[in-house]
């Protein structure tokens, strides 16, 4: 399943963005404060098989499950299209992939001017 539309340009490293992880289950957000929970998010081209980044997020506001991804150097140097980005939970040896993909639409930069 697919979860809301992200626009970025090219060669940009903002905006930072804001996951709120939580069990679909119950509609409960997941408590990541504990120091053994790490949140990783991958970032590829859409239907390739093999991610461009991952990247750890940082723990915003863990009691309510809010993390967020910031951008690492040269991530977004990549060409204009679709991309996805996959959240894991990973608690101490234990992932849990959320199985919700973020689309990822990367705008092509404007040239320089004349």
């Amino acid at each position: 399943m697919s979860l809301l539309n992200i626009e970025v340009v090219q060669n940009d490293l903002k905006p930072d963005i804001y996951f709120m992880i939580t069990n679909k289950s119950d509609d409960t957000v997941v408590d990541v404060s504990a120091s053994s929970i790490v949140v990783t998010a991958k970032f590829r081209a859409k239907g390739a098989s093999t991610s461009l980044f991952e990247a750890t997020c940082t723990k915003v506001k863990p009691v309510l499950g809010i993390v967020s991804m910031v951008w690492p150097a040269d991530s977004l140097d990549v060409d204009a299209g679709r991309y996805e980005i996959e959240i894991t939970v990973t608690d101490g040896t234990d992932p849990q992939t959320v199985l919700d993909i973020v689309q990822v639409r990367v705008k092509e930069e404007f040239g320089d001017v004349s």
